[in-house]
């Protein structure tokens, strides 16, 4: 697809939004978690399994979460546009420093706006790592990363049967460039000085990888 003309203005693609969730998780019994009650109900052709991220993090500290970390619920929105495709697809995992602010209805607002523009665009609620969390950085090194990326790539060519995936990686972030080598993206160019972060401009790679390169196919 070409260059969207303005990202913040509604596009032409009308779309459906669906909710995925796992089931059991019982929000509506925590009234401090009244917020994430949509996730109670999800559609029932997307229900998601749990996982369990024990050996890398665990949940936030200041919310009374109705699941441990042995057993994380995989919830969250996707919009997706209407027609044939190929669409390109964006997701967001999401939090909020505050976990009882669910920060899903920000995401939810930019995914609409992407859908609209022929992108299929979803987010991840990972609102119970907030809070004072510990332990996340025993995950590097482990290929949690890699495995992530995987995943999604899965989800990309086989649900979605996308032909092209495509990330912008600021030049700096050797380890995340890394992952995405690992897992079969190939560098096709470099956008120099695009980026500007903490007073300094950075290139921008741009890396891709398509159906037939995943080894999931």
């Amino acid at each position: 697809m070409g260059a969207l003309a303005n990202p913040g203005l509604p596009g032409s693609f009308s779309f459906d939004t669906a909710i995925y969730a796992s089931a059991g998780s019982n929000y509506g019994g925590v009234p401090a978690l009244s917020q994430y009650t949509i996730y109670d109900t999800p559609d029932p052709a997307y229900v998601t399994p749990r996982i369990n991220i024990s050996v890398f993090a665990n949940l936030g500290i200041g919310a009374p979460w109705p699941f441990p970390n042995t057993s994380v619920p995989l919830n969250g929105h996707v919009c997706i546009p209407r027609g044939r495709g190929p669409f390109p697809l964006a997701v967001f995992a999401h939090g909020n420093h505050d976990p009882l602010s669910n920060s899903t209805s920000g995401y939810l607002y930019l995914c609409s706006l992407l859908a609209s523009q022929g992108i299929v665009a979803a987010t991840i609620d990972v609102n119970f790592l907030n809070g004072g969390n510990f332990g996340e950085n025993d995950a590097r090194g482990k290929g949690w990363g890699s495995e992530a990326v995987r995943l999604l790539l899965d989800f990309a060519f086989r649900d979605l049967n996308l032909e092209r995936v495509f990330v912008q990686v600021f030049a700096t972030n050797v380890a995340a460039i890394r992952v995405y080598e690992k897992t079969g993206f190939s560098r096709e160019g470099v956008l120099r000085k695009a980026a500007h972060i903490d007073g300094e401009r950075v290139d921008v790679v741009m890396m891709g990888i398509l159906r037939e390169e995943h080894a999931g196919i």
